[in-house]
């Protein structure tokens, strides 16, 4: 009995991974692909014909603009396998990426991943209803369009006084290190990110750039190094004595920045029942979002403020160091 029983096993897992892989590769048959091999590789989707054609020509950007030449279309599928995101779509239409992009229906999410990200080790850090663990639901689409506004050109406008003080400020503390051999300006533009997501998005206000000390910059540091810990040590971060110093340093930075944004956000949300708020910032924006669930908590607000804390500081500061350096190797630019 056991002889016949491990190969129908096998044989019933092979044919459920089979199934379970073509219906989720129906979903897009209604897009331009290449031709699927017809053996065993099936199951690898186009892989085989993205490795090697990335191989040949060098580069992967290549080989996708290659097989988009061949196919006589703008836009088209891969299926890269069978796991849970099996298929690539690559475009090059600008209507097409430009109503992905806008209309977030077209762009819901997945289950969120990565769970380090909302809790570490009992610690809230992110949650699980944040705008980047909410999975794809109405709370999450409403949330997301409540945000647009906030990134307007016209409502960023109003925020460029702000932004110079920060700009004016970075130029002096450059002015007060010229005298230093060499400076890590990276380290520099992420105060400055942080002091511009802070002041401009939650009107935190405090000296991030110029101060040897400052309680959030710390508190930010140590969340990021708590995250960063959780995330690669994923095998060991569950045991009670790994990584103690980072567990303890996370807990504090988590306690620390999500109380001071509670405080901020009660204080915000009695000025609009009074109706004396007259902020335009991202702030406003997660508390209006709230109308369109009863279910979200002060937490579940506060994970938007951190996720942005996070997300606006990295991006802005690589950016700005990008930037600088381009106008370095192009004085003429600068000028």
């Amino acid at each position: 009995m056991l002889q016949y029983l491990i190969p129908s096993l096998v044989f019933t897992f092979i044919v459920v991974i089979h199934l379970y892989t073509y219906v989720r590769r129906c979903r897009y048959n209604h897009l331009p692909q290449p031709p699927l091999p017809l053996n065993w590789k099936w199951l690898k989707g186009h892989a085989s014909l993205l490795v090697e054609k990335t191989k040949e020509l060098g580069s992967s950007a290549a080989a996708l603009t290659l097989i988009r030449k061949d196919l006589g279309v703008d836009t088209f599928a891969l299926f890269v396998g069978f796991h849970n995101n099996p298929c690539w779509i690559v475009s090059e239409n600008i209507d097409f990426i430009s109503k992905i992009i806008s209309n977030h229906r077209t762009f819901w999410k997945t289950e969120p991943r990565g769970q380090p990200l909302a809790f570490a080790n009992g610690v809230r850090v992110l949650g699980d209803h944040g705008l980047l663990l909410e999975p794809g639901t109405e709370v999450w689409y409403h949330k997301r369009k409540m945000m647009d506004p906030a990134f307007l050109k016209k409502n960023l406008k109003s925020l460029m006084g702000k932004m110079n003080e920060s700009t004016n400020k970075l130029c002096q503390h450059l002015r007060n290190t010229y005298d230093q051999k060499t400076v890590d300006i990276y380290d520099v533009f992420m105060k400055v990110a942080l002091e511009v997501v802070c002041t401009c998005g939650f009107n935190l206000e405090d000296d991030f750039i110029t101060l040897a000390e400052s309680e959030i910059n710390n508190a930010v540091n140590d969340l990021f190094a708590g995250v960063m810990t959780a995330i690669f040590n994923r095998t060991t971060y569950w045991m009670p004595w790994k990584h103690r110093k980072e567990k303890k340093s996370l807990e504090s930075a988590a306690k620390m920045l999500r109380g001071k944004m509670t405080k901020e956000l009660r204080e915000r949300y009695d000025a609009v029942a009074a109706g004396v708020d007259t902020h335009n910032d991202i702030l406003s924006h997660i508390i209006r979002g709230n109308q369109y669930s009863d279910k979200l908590t002060m937490d579940d607000l506060v994970d938007d403020f951190l996720v942005f804390l996070i997300a606006g500081m990295e991006t802005t500061a690589i950016t700005m160091s990008i930037l600088i350096w381009h106008f370095l190797k192009h004085p003429g630019i600068a000028q």
